[in-house]
């Protein structure tokens, strides 16, 4: 499994194009990116799985996006460490996430990050409320 953490605040979260935040170098091996004021696409090993969040984020208003992804394939979305209703399930738990810089020169995320981190292991729930107390200074 994986864990990936983004903190970053958008000046156009509703902007319909496909903003990219961090991305592979081929965007099928890999890329995460915010559609619209209500959709997360991530894409692992060329499978897009799309996340609807429960609430769309304010402009301009840091938040932290986590995946966290099940060594069984499964994904949970999590904005500010609120598990989001919609999850998916890649079609093998062998899938891994490749990804090699911030932002894109086509689709480029216009606003600003301020942290993105990854982990090779899905995380419980003590652990993702540490991490949340931890962003929690760069959120609010």
């Amino acid at each position: 499994g994986w864990t990936i953490m983004i903190i970053a605040a958008a000046d156009n979260w509703g902007d319909p194009t496909s903003q990219v935040m961090a991305r592979a170098l081929s965007s099928s091996d890999g890329a995460l990116l915010f559609a619209g004021d209500d959709r997360i696409t991530i894409t692992v090993d060329n499978e897009s799985r799309h996340f609807t969040t429960d609430t769309a984020p304010t402009d301009g208003e840091y938040i932290s996006i986590m995946i966290a992804c099940e060594s069984n394939g499964n994904m949970t979305c999590y904005i500010n460490n609120v598990a989001q209703a919609d999850t998916e399930s890649l079609s093998s738990a062998s899938k891994d996430l490749k990804l090699f810089s911030l932002g894109s020169s086509s689709g480029g995320f216009v606003g600003s990050v301020k942290q993105f981190l990854a982990w090779n292991q899905a995380f419980d729930g003590a652990t993702r409320d540490n991490l949340h107390t931890w962003a929690s200074s760069y959120i609010d």
